[in-house]
C-alpha cells in the first residue's frame, strides 16, 4: 500500500479544495491516472497533474464537464450526481454545473478503488478478494452512465456490501467510514432542503419567512476540506 498509509492526509482533498479557494480552478479529472506521488524527506507527497479538463471556476460559461470523457473509463471515479444528470441531458445542449463537492467525491471513489485494489494479498483467500474488487468497478466501467449511477449511489454509503479489504488495507476502513457518514449526511440535508422548496412551490411555506439562499457546493458547508 506503500504511500496511501497516509491516507488521512490524501493531498487530493486538501489540494482541491486549494485549488478552487486560491486559484479558482476546479480539476473536474481526478482519477487514478491523474495523481502521482514522489518521498520527501520520508513522506509521500501527492502531485494532481492532467489539467486538460480544467475550468475557471470563476466563469459560469465554463461550467460543462466534457462529454468524451465520460467514455474512456472516467465514470469510475465520477460523482453521482454528475452521472445523472449527464444521463438525463444526454444529447442536450444543456451545460452542466461541476462544483468543488464534485472534485471530493472523486477522491472519495479514488481512495476507495486505491484501497480495493492496491494493496498486495498475502494469501490465495485474498487474492479472490482483490480479483472480485477489480471487478466491481471492471463492472462500473462498462455500465452506461444511467446504469452505474444508482449502483455508485448505493456504494457510496455502504461501500463494505460491495468492496472487501484485504489484511494491509483493513486500517484505511475506519477513514472510509467517515466518508460514508458525511455522504449520509449531505443526503439529508439536501432531502431536507428539496422538501422545502417543494412545500414552499406548493404554498405550504410561510410568506414572511423565505427559504434562505442554499449552498448547493458544499451542501451548507459539510464538504469542505475541514470535513
Amino acid at each position: 500500500l506503500g504511500p496511501l498509509s497516509n491516507t488521512t492526509d490524501f493531498f487530493f482533498m486538501v489540494g482541491s479544495h486549494d485549488l478552487k479557494e486560491i486559484a479558482d480552478t476546479l480539476h473536474r479529472d481526478i482519477d487514478v491516472t491523474n495523481v502521482v506521488y514522489e518521498e520527501r524527506n520520508g513522506k509521500p507527497y501527492f502531485i494532481l497533474i492532467d489539467f486538460d479538463q480544467a475550468i475557471d471556476a470563476t466563469n459560469k460559461e465554463d461550467s460543462s464537464p466534457r462529454r468524451t470523457r465520460v467514455r474512456d473509463g472516467n465514470g469510475v471515479f465520477m460523482a453521482v450526481d454528475l452521472m445523472r444528470v449527464l444521463d438525463n441531458h444526454r444529447g442536450s445542449k444543456r451545460k452542466v454545473a461541476h462544483y468543488l463537492r464534485h472534485d471530493f467525491e472523486s477522491v472519495f471513489w479514488l481512495s476507495l478503488y486505491c484501497s480495493a485494489v492496491f494493496p498486495a494479498p498475502k494469501n490465495e483467500k485474498e487474492e479472490d478478494i482483490k480479483y472480485r474488487n477489480e471487478d466491481v468497478f471492471e463492472k462500473w466501467r462498462t455500465l452506461s452512465i444511467g446504469d452505474a449511477a444508482p449502483v455508485k449511489w448505493y456504494v457510496r454509503t455502504r461501500w463494505w456490501q460491495k468492496i472487501t479489504l484485504v489484511s494491509k488495507a483493513q486500517f484505511l476502513k475506519p477513514w472510509l467510514d467517515r466518508w460514508t457518514t458525511l455522504w449520509i449526511k449531505v443526503e439529508t440535508r439536501e432531502n431536507e432542503r428539496l422538501w422545502e422548496e417543494d412545500r414552499s412551490r406548493h404554498g405550504h411555506g410561510r410568506r414572511d419567512s423565505p427559504l434562505h439562499p442554499f449552498d448547493w457546493e458544499t451542501a451548507e458547508g459539510l464538504l469542505t476540506r475541514d470535513r
